[in-house]
C-alpha cells in the first residue's frame, strides 16, 4: 500500500492522470474487493480488475508498438505469474484469446516435472504440452484456434526475456540492453530447459549464464509453459517484444482520449520517418504532410520558382551527391533510409533548430 501511496504522490506532483488495473492475484483472491477499497481509501487510486481476455487484448496493443507486425496474423503469449494469455489477432482485432491459470509463479515445479521427465526421469522435450494447453474451449484453445494460422509467433514479459537472455549465453554471446525483436528458436528454448532441469534447485539454476537471480525459483515452470505453448500450436520461432501490459493500458488510455484510433500502429517506421521530416522541415508551413506544396500555399512576395537546375552527375550518370553519399530528407519518406538501416541514426543536433541544425540539400555527418 505504501508503494501505490507513493505512486499516487508523483502522479499528483505531475498532474498526471492514473489508470490502474489489477490481473491475475487480485481477479482470482476471495478478498478481491477489500484490497480494491483499501487501495481506493488509502492510496486514492480506483484499480480497475480486468479479465483474462482484456488482459490479453492490452497485452496485444503493447505489442503493436513495439513490433511492425500491424499487418501480420499474431500468435502471442504472455507467460506472467499467475495466468499466461495466448492471444491470437491480426492489427488491434482479436480473433481468440484465452487466459490459462498456469503461470510462473502458481505452477508447482515438482509435479510439472513428473509430467515433463516422464518415467526414464529425463528430459527430452515436448512432454510440456500439458493438457491444459490442449484442451480446447476450457484450457488453451489450441483445437478451437487451429483454422487461425498465424505469421509471427510473439512472447513478452520477464519469463521469455530472462531464457532469451540465457539462450545468448549459451552460444557465448552477450546479449544487447534491449532484446526487443531478438528471435528465439524452438530448438533454442529446449536446450535452455534442459540446463534448468539438469541444474536441479533453485541455487544451481541461479549461477547459469544469462539467468536473472531473482527469477531462478519460477523460470522453469514459465519456462515449461510457453514450451507447450508452442508445441501446442506449432511455433517454430518467438519474436520478443519489450513492451506488454502497461505500454497496452497507456496506449488504450490514450485511444480512449482521442476517440481510439490505433491506424497509426500501422506503420511504425514511416511515422517516424514523418516525424522527423516535419522537425527539420524549415517551412512546414508550406507542405503537406509528405514534403508537397499545401494547397492554397503562397509564396513570400517576391520570390518567384526559379528553374530547375540540373544535378551534378558522376561518371556513371548517378548523382555526384548521392556517389558522396548525400541523404536528402524529402526523400526518407519512401526510402526510409535512416531507420532502415539499424546501425545510421540521425544524431541528436538534427532535431534542433539553429546553428549546427541540418538543412536539406547537406549530407548527415558519418556515424561515430
Amino acid at each position: 500500500m505504501a508503494a501505490l501511496r507513493r505512486c499516487s504522490e508523483i502522479a499528483a506532483g505531475f498532474d498526471a492522470e492514473i489508470r490502474a488495473v489489477a490481473t491475475s492475484a487480485v481477479r482470482e483472491a476471495s478478498n478481491a474487493a477489500v484490497f480494491t477499497e483499501r487501495v481506493r481509501d488509502e492510496a486514492g487510486v480506483e484499480v480497475s480488475v480486468i479479465a483474462g481476455v482484456e488482459e490479453a487484448r492490452l497485452i496485444q496493443l503493447g505489442v503493436l508498438q513495439a513490433l511492425p507486425v500491424f499487418d501480420k496474423t499474431m500468435l502471442l503469449v504472455d507467460v506472467g505469474g499467475g495466468s499466461t494469455e495466448v492471444l491470437i489477432g491480426r492489427g488491434p482485432e482479436v480473433l481468440f484469446a484465452r487466459s490459462l491459470k498456469l503461470g510462473a509463479i502458481r505452477t508447482d515445479t515438482p509435479v510439472l516435472l513428473r509430467v515433463v521427465l516422464g518415467e526414464g526421469g529425463r528430459y527430452e522435450g515436448g512432454r510440456a504440452a500439458l493438457p491444459q494447453l490442449r484442451a480446447g474451449p476450457t484450457g488453451g484453445g489450441s483445437t478451437e484456434a487451429a483454422p487461425l494460422d498465424h505469421e509471427v509467433a510473439v512472447a513478452c514479459s520477464g519469463t521469455a526475456e530472462t531464457l532469451i537472455g540465457m539462450a545468448f549465453a549459451k552460444r557465448g554471446v552477450e546479449a544487447p540492453s534491449s532484446v526487443n525483436q531478438q528471435v528465439l528458436a524452438r530448438k533454442q528454448l529446449g536446450k535452455v530447459i534442459s540446463d534448468l532441469v539438469d541444474a536441479g534447485n533453485t541455487e544451481e539454476r541461479s549461477k547459469l549464464p544469462g539467468m536473472d537471480p531473482s527469477r531462478a525459483d519460477i523460470l522453469l515452470g514459465g519456462a515449461l509453459v510457453l514450451e507447450g505453448v508452442c508445441d501446442a500450436f506449432g511455433v517454430t520461432s518467438l519474436t520478443f517484444s519489450d513492451y506488454a501490459l502497461r505500454e497496452g493500458v497507456l496506449l488504450d488510455t490514450f485511444a480512449r482520449r482521442r476517440g481510439g484510433a490505433m491506424h497509426h500502429l500501422s506503420d511504425l517506421r514511416r511515422a517516424s520517418v514523418m516525424h522527423l521530416l516535419e522537425v527539420c522541415d524549415d517551412d512546414p508551413e508550406l507542405r503537406g504532410p509528405r514534403g508537397a506544396p499545401r494547397a492554397g500555399a503562397a509564396r513570400p512576395a517576391g520570390c518567384a520558382p526559379g528553374p530547375r537546375r540540373p544535378r551534378p552527375r558522376g561518371p556513371r550518370g548517378r548523382c555526384a551527391a548521392r556517389q558522396r553519399g548525400a541523404v536528402h530528407l524529402p526523400q526518407l519518406a519512401p526510402q526510409a533510409q535512416l531507420l532502415r538501416d539499424p546501425k545510421r541514426r540521425a544524431p541528436h543536433r538534427l532535431h534542433r533548430r539553429g546553428e549546427g541544425a541540418h538543412r536539406p540539400g547537406r549530407p548527415l555527418p558519418p556515424q561515430g
